[in-house]
Protein backbone atom coordinates (compact mmCIF):
# COMPACT_ATOMS: atom_id res chain seq x y z
CA UNK A 1 0.00 0.00 0.00
CA UNK A 2 1.45 3.56 -0.98
CA UNK A 3 -0.07 6.93 0.16
CA UNK A 4 0.99 9.64 -1.26
CA UNK A 5 0.29 13.45 -2.02
CA UNK A 6 -0.36 13.58 -5.99
CA UNK A 7 1.21 16.22 -8.14
CA UNK A 8 0.60 16.64 -11.84
CA UNK A 9 2.22 14.04 -13.10
CA UNK A 10 -0.55 12.04 -11.84
CA UNK A 11 -3.70 14.00 -13.40
CA UNK A 12 -4.78 10.58 -15.03
CA UNK A 13 -4.76 8.79 -11.63
CA UNK A 14 -6.33 11.92 -10.35
CA UNK A 15 -9.02 11.97 -12.52
CA UNK A 16 -9.57 7.94 -12.15
CA UNK A 17 -10.34 9.11 -8.81
CA UNK A 18 -12.77 11.85 -9.32
CA UNK A 19 -14.95 10.31 -10.90
CA UNK A 20 -14.79 7.16 -9.11
CA UNK A 21 -15.28 8.85 -5.96
CA UNK A 22 -17.36 12.57 -6.39
CA UNK A 23 -18.67 11.29 -9.55
CA UNK A 24 -16.89 14.32 -11.25
CA UNK A 25 -15.77 14.05 -14.77
CA UNK A 26 -12.38 16.31 -15.12
CA UNK A 27 -10.43 16.82 -18.07
CA UNK A 28 -6.40 15.75 -17.57
CA UNK A 29 -5.16 19.59 -18.30
CA UNK A 30 -7.57 21.00 -15.57
CA UNK A 31 -6.56 18.31 -13.00
CA UNK A 32 -2.66 19.06 -13.67
CA UNK A 33 -3.90 22.97 -12.75
CA UNK A 34 -5.74 22.55 -10.05
CA UNK A 35 -2.63 19.71 -8.64
CA UNK A 36 -0.82 22.37 -9.93
CA UNK A 37 -1.71 24.82 -6.98
CA UNK A 38 -0.22 24.28 -3.61
CA UNK A 39 -3.28 25.42 -2.01
CA UNK A 40 -4.98 22.06 -2.87
CA UNK A 41 -3.54 19.08 -1.13
CA UNK A 42 -4.42 15.80 -2.47
CA UNK A 43 -3.08 12.35 -1.21
CA UNK A 44 -3.99 9.41 -2.41
CA UNK A 45 -3.62 5.08 -1.42
CA UNK A 46 -2.80 3.12 -4.16
CA UNK A 47 -2.88 -1.13 -4.07
CA UNK A 48 -1.28 -2.71 -6.47
CA UNK A 49 -1.11 0.81 -8.48
CA UNK A 50 -4.94 0.72 -8.15
CA UNK A 51 -5.98 4.34 -6.37
CA UNK A 52 -8.34 2.64 -3.75
CA UNK A 53 -8.26 6.14 -1.48
CA UNK A 54 -8.60 9.76 -1.73
CA UNK A 55 -8.46 12.48 0.45
CA UNK A 56 -8.18 16.36 -0.50
CA UNK A 57 -8.52 19.71 1.19
CA UNK A 58 -7.44 23.39 1.02
CA UNK A 59 -5.01 25.25 2.89
CA UNK A 60 -6.58 28.60 3.88
CA UNK A 61 -4.69 31.83 4.97
CA UNK A 62 -5.90 33.04 8.73
CA UNK A 63 -5.79 36.86 8.88
CA UNK A 64 -3.60 37.30 11.94
CA UNK A 65 -1.47 33.72 12.07
CA UNK A 66 1.86 33.10 10.76
CA UNK A 67 0.54 29.98 9.49
CA UNK A 68 -1.99 28.91 7.32
CA UNK A 69 -5.08 26.09 8.26
CA UNK A 70 -5.97 22.91 5.89
CA UNK A 71 -9.52 22.38 5.59
CA UNK A 72 -10.20 18.42 4.30
CA UNK A 73 -12.83 18.66 2.14
CA UNK A 74 -13.10 15.35 1.20
CA UNK A 75 -12.09 11.63 1.84
CA UNK A 76 -13.19 8.44 0.30
CA UNK A 77 -11.98 4.98 0.44
CA UNK A 78 -13.04 2.03 -2.02
CA UNK A 79 -15.29 -0.36 -1.16
CA UNK A 80 -13.34 -3.61 0.00
CA UNK A 81 -10.69 -1.25 1.79
CA UNK A 82 -13.25 0.46 4.59
CA UNK A 83 -13.02 0.20 8.37
CA UNK A 84 -9.34 -1.24 7.66
CA UNK A 85 -7.16 1.78 9.10
CA UNK A 86 -7.01 3.47 5.15
CA UNK A 87 -8.97 6.58 6.18
CA UNK A 88 -6.72 6.59 9.17
CA UNK A 89 -3.64 6.53 6.88
CA UNK A 90 -5.28 9.20 4.92
CA UNK A 91 -6.04 11.62 7.22
CA UNK A 92 -2.42 11.16 9.34
CA UNK A 93 -1.09 12.08 4.93
CA UNK A 94 -3.18 14.69 4.62
CA UNK A 95 -2.09 16.21 8.20
CA UNK A 96 1.52 16.25 7.06
CA UNK A 97 0.54 19.22 4.31
CA UNK A 98 -1.31 21.19 7.50
CA UNK A 99 1.38 23.86 8.38
CA UNK A 100 -0.62 24.54 11.19
CA UNK A 101 -3.80 22.63 11.78
CA UNK A 102 -6.20 20.52 9.97
CA UNK A 103 -10.06 20.95 10.25
CA UNK A 104 -13.21 19.35 8.68
CA UNK A 105 -16.88 19.69 9.01
CA UNK A 106 -18.92 16.11 9.10
CA UNK A 107 -22.27 14.86 10.31
CA UNK A 108 -22.65 13.66 13.90
CA UNK A 109 -25.40 11.17 11.89
CA UNK A 110 -22.70 9.78 10.15
CA UNK A 111 -21.23 7.08 12.46
CA UNK A 112 -18.36 5.99 10.35
CA UNK A 113 -16.63 9.92 9.61
CA UNK A 114 -17.29 10.17 12.90
CA UNK A 115 -15.47 7.32 14.28
CA UNK A 116 -12.69 7.58 11.52
CA UNK A 117 -12.06 11.16 13.08
CA UNK A 118 -11.81 10.00 16.63
CA UNK A 119 -9.34 7.49 15.48
CA UNK A 120 -6.94 9.82 13.93
CA UNK A 121 -6.98 11.58 16.63
CA UNK A 122 -9.73 14.44 15.73
CA UNK A 123 -10.92 16.67 18.28
CA UNK A 124 -15.02 18.14 18.70
CA UNK A 125 -14.12 20.97 20.97
CA UNK A 126 -17.75 22.38 20.35
CA UNK A 127 -20.23 19.71 20.10
CA UNK A 128 -22.87 22.66 19.19
CA UNK A 129 -21.52 23.80 16.06
CA UNK A 130 -24.14 24.14 13.39
CA UNK A 131 -23.13 24.71 9.34
CA UNK A 132 -25.36 26.87 7.71
CA UNK A 133 -25.34 26.76 3.96
CA UNK A 134 -26.48 29.56 1.49
CA UNK A 135 -27.31 28.38 -2.14
CA UNK A 136 -25.93 30.27 -4.82
CA UNK A 137 -27.65 33.14 -5.72
CA UNK A 138 -28.34 34.61 -9.96
CA UNK A 139 -25.03 36.75 -10.23
CA UNK A 140 -25.87 40.56 -10.84
CA UNK A 141 -23.74 42.05 -14.01
CA UNK A 142 -21.46 44.54 -12.98
CA UNK A 143 -21.95 47.55 -14.51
Amino acid sequence: MEVRRLDTRDAESACELAARFLELTQEPAAMRAWLADERNVAVAAFADSRPVGLAYGYLLPVPGEKADMLLLYSIDVAEGWRRRVLGTQLVEALRRYAPDSMWLLTNASNEAAMALYEQAGGERPHPDDVLFRFPARPRVPEA
